[in-house]
């Protein structure tokens, strides 16, 4: 029984420890600095103006990074939408358009409707 309830415990605090949220809208702004720093993106949501989220930052970006980037500037300038997943892990998060500035981006997806 108490291997049963370590384990129950250990579940609920690897689920606890990783928190993701989803915001979705087209791309209000977009500022991209040197390598070693980030792009900060907002967006406009269903809600109103998200607050500024962040791909990068502290290091060189990742090629997975510069992905994102060109992604986000390639639906800025054609008006898409994009999906954002955020790491709000240890971070304020009411909602997309309440969140603690410089959440990190975890994921950006487009063409979503």
């Amino acid at each position: 029984m108490k291997k049963y309830a370590a384990g129950l415990v250990l579940l609920a605090l690897s689920n606890s420890a990783f928190a993701l949220e989803y915001c979705k809208g087209t791309i209000k702004t977009l500022v991209t600095r040197d390598n070693y720093q980030a792009t900060y993106v907002t967006l406009n949501t269903a809600s109103g103006e998200s607050g500024e989220a962040k791909v990068g930052g502290f290091v060189k970006y990742s090629d997975n990074e510069k992905i994102q980037v060109q992604m986000l500037l390639d639906a800025y300038m054609n008006g898409k939408k994009v999906n954002l997943e955020l790491d709000t892990t240890g971070r304020y998060f009411g909602s997309c358009t309440d969140f603690e500035s410089g959440i990190p981006v975890r994921y950006v997806g487009l063409g979503f409707n």
